[in-house]
């Protein structure tokens, strides 16, 4: 009976607790293309932080390698909700590393809701380390 009570309690608790257990998205899909001065760049490492202040994606949570037509994609990050409380700030840092050289591609940030699409990414490593090299919908 005590075990039958604890149940009752710990299930009225979970129904109570902002939206219960599920899954909890972190991040977007991301995908797009990889160019250098209009060519597609080949064997480009896709990186993904979801760290804020990870502006070159030193602790990347996902990562993706680009095709022979520059393509890419990052499935979207999720984790385990178990009490349905999450952090309503998120961060996403999308960074590029060819030929040694590492790039900020993109970067955003979401307070609360679910994180935006940025839609496909249009990546040019011609500009530089110093700027960001892709181009998408902000959220």
């Amino acid at each position: 009976m005590r075990r039958l009570g604890a149940l009752a309690c710990f299930g009225a608790f979970s129904a109570c607790a902002s939206g219960g257990p599920g899954i909890a998205r972190l991040s977007p899909p991301f995908s797009g293309v990889v160019t250098r001065a209009g060519a597609p760049v080949a064997g480009a490492q896709v990186l993904l932080s979801l760290q804020e202040r990870d502006e070159d994606c030193a602790q990347p949570s996902a990562r993706a390698e680009t095709d022979r037509a520059g393509r890419f994609e990052i499935e979207p990050v999720s984790h385990v909700n178990l009490f349905g409380a999450t952090d309503s700030f998120h961060v996403w840092n999308v960074c590029i590393q060819s030929k040694g050289r590492r790039f900020l591609g993109y970067t955003a940030e979401s307070l609360g809701g679910p994180p935006p699409d940025p839609g496909p990414l249009r990546c040019e490593l011609d500009g530089g380390p110093a700027q960001r090299v892709c181009a998408g919908r902000t959220p």
